[in-house]
């Protein structure tokens, strides 16, 4: 969860200091989409959340961290990482527009969210039929 954090941290934070915050916010959906769909995996990877997250860290410092740590806390309240993981991704934009974001960079971080959410469909099923996989404690 950390290597994936600090892949979406990576790519912003190269992105943005190359070529300006738009960029940054691409180049997180970039590696999300990368980390959701590796060509060397044939195109089936992760869910994307925590690359999504750390890349909402160095983009929205307060609100990332704000999301991270929402993320953890839901997780321990409701036993289930992909309740968390939507929560995160339904205030990904918001984060993003109380961190000063506006147009080009919002409709990115949509575009990351949406990502992210697609790839839970099946979490999203699972949920509805109280079939969800929860966390185990130990």
């Amino acid at each position: 969860m950390v290597g994936d954090s600090l892949k979406g941290l990576l790519a912003a934070a190269i992105g943005s200091t190359l070529g300006g915050e738009t960029v940054g916010v691409a180049c997180a959906l970039a590696a999300v989409i990368g980390h959701v769909f590796p060509i060397w995996h044939g195109f089936r990877g992760g869910r994307g959340v925590a690359t999504a997250i750390g890349a909402a860290v160095w983009l929205t410092p307060v609100y990332g961290l704000v999301l991270a740590i929402g993320w953890g806390v839901t997780v321990a309240i409701t036993k289930t990482a992909s309740i968390a993981s939507l929560v995160a991704m339904i205030l990904y934009v918001p984060a993003f527009a109380l961190g000063g974001h506006r147009g080009t960079r919002l409709l990115l971080a949509g575009a990351t969210a949406l990502v992210v959410i697609a790839r839970h469909a099946g979490n999203i099923r699972r949920i509805v039929m109280g079939r969800e996989r929860r966390v185990d404690p130990a």
